[in-house]
């Protein structure tokens, strides 16, 4: 019975993927782990009290990166069925899981409210992981979905939510082969230093701290994620059958009229412009254009020389997450008016320029104090989804925007002087 305990755990101890050897290795280990134990003293001190489930949950939360590590090699090397197997098992075990909320009694003790939302809760952190095991392009869907609150209850917004800046970092000799290979030089000749460890993940790439050789200037390393496009082109054909078949389950009866379809291919055509980095660098600079003149706009300077398809090279410009308020505080900044800057900023980019950041998330979003008074300004990082409105939508966007605002001065001049009937004269003219 020892010997099946210790067997098991070792294979629960595996990656959700393990390979079919590591799983021989780990039988073939048991039963010596069992045998050494046997002849072990025993430790006659009185053990721990095992952790709560509270204590485990927040010594997870406090982990650096997430878990599992994502395996990068392996998804490069095996094959379509294999793949597209493992996509599919992990469809229908969130669905056979997600149903299983609804049903009342499979319920231990029978159904409660608060028994749902915590069931729905674990079922959230399981996603979250699941999609980290999937790799990057069910990692950049789950961030696309940590948005849509039409669509995901708030548990799951939540845990999809911290996929946006704590995503597993790949090896570092991978990101260093990567460069030099883009550079086609070794990496001592353009960078004097190069940090082993990286200073944050995202799902399509890494990021490491750097100085330029030439000049000293300090600067950040923005590193694809090996295989990209291999594992796109597998994914991607896999997620479109998907998404045509929630459009016909999807019951929508919450009112929310969504399409899935639509949904995937805009993700798709994302993911492939999120993958040229030379995109991502002309798109830093043309939004760098468009605020030259205000000053509470930080956009990090794009090397170009140094910036190939998989490669990017850009300023080191650190700053606080905008809703990390308490940090905002430290540093003197009012989050009231960087909120209001925020806000500003978009409506410009969607109603003056017409060209507008498509990934506005808090990993996106910091702020520093390099404004000449001090007060704070917006740092913006990764071009990689930007969208366009044409002029034709912009101008009718402008002009449904200027007639909100003039009537929203009407009212206020009316309700000042005293004449509520008067609310309604604007519309009857």
């Amino acid at each position: 019975m020892e010997m099946v305990s210790a067997l098991e755990e070792a294979l629960l101890n595996q990656n959700h993927f393990a390979e079919p050897e590591k799983l021989v290795a780990a039988a073939v280990a048991a039963p010596v782990a069992v045998a050494a134990a046997a002849v072990a003293p025993k430790d006659t001190k009185p053990k721990a009290p095992k952790p709560t489930k509270a204590e485990k949950a927040k010594a997870k939360e406090e982990a650096k990166v997430s878990e599992p590590p994502l395996n990068f090699d392996r998804l490069k090397s095996v094959g379509t069925f294999v793949r597209t197997v493992e996509i599919w098992s992990f469809v229908f075990a969130f669905v056979f899981k997600r149903l299983k909320l609804e049903l009342k009694f499979t319920y231990k003790g029978g159904w409660s409210e608060a028994k749902k939302l915590e069931r729905e809760a674990v079922l959230a952190s399981w996603l979250r992981l699941g999609l980290l095991r999937l790799g990057p392009t069910f990692i950049k869907i789950g961030q696309q979905f940590s948005t849509r609150v039409d669509v995901l209850s708030k548990p799951f917004i939540a845990e999809l939510e911290k996929l946006q800046d704590r995503v597993p970092p790949f090896p570092t000799r991978l990101a260093r082969q990567i460069v030099e290979e883009e550079l086609g030089r070794p990496i001592e000749d353009v960078y004097s230093e190069f940090a082993d460890e990286s200073l944050a993940a995202a799902s399509l790439g890494q990021v490491h701290l750097a100085k330029l050789k030439l000049t000293g200037e300090q600067v950040i390393v923005k590193v694809q994620r090996p295989g990209l496009k291999e594992i796109f082109d597998i994914d991607l054909r896999n997620l479109r059958v998907i998404a045509q078949w929630l459009q016909k389950v999807d019951p929508k009866t919450d009112g929310a009229a969504r399409d899935w379809v639509a949904i995937f291919d805009e993700t798709a055509r994302v993911l492939y412009d999120e993958v040229d980095y030379q995109n991502e660098a002309n798109n830093a600079r043309e939004f760098a254009s468009q605020f030259k003149d205000t000053n509470w706009i930080k956009v990090p300077k794009i090397f170009q020389q140094y910036t190939k398809t998989r490669t990017l090279c850009m300023e080191y410009a650190p700053g606080v997450k905008i809703n990390d308020l308490e940090g905002l505080r430290r540093m003197n900044v009012d989050p009231d008016r960087m909120a209001r800057l925020a806000v500003e900023a978009y409506l410009q980019q969607v109603l003056r320029f017409g060209f507008f950041h498509a990934d506005p998330h808090p990993g996106n979003v910091a702020v520093d104090t390099g404004d000449p008074e001090g007060l704070g300004r917006l740092v913006i990082y990764d071009y990689g989804m930007m969208g366009r409105v044409p002029d034709e939508v912009r101008g009718g966007f402008l002009e449904l925007f200027c007639t909100c605002c003039v009537s929203q001065i009407q009212v206020l001049f009316y309700l000042s002087a005293g004449d509520c009937l008067s609310i309604h004269r604007p519309t009857r003219d």
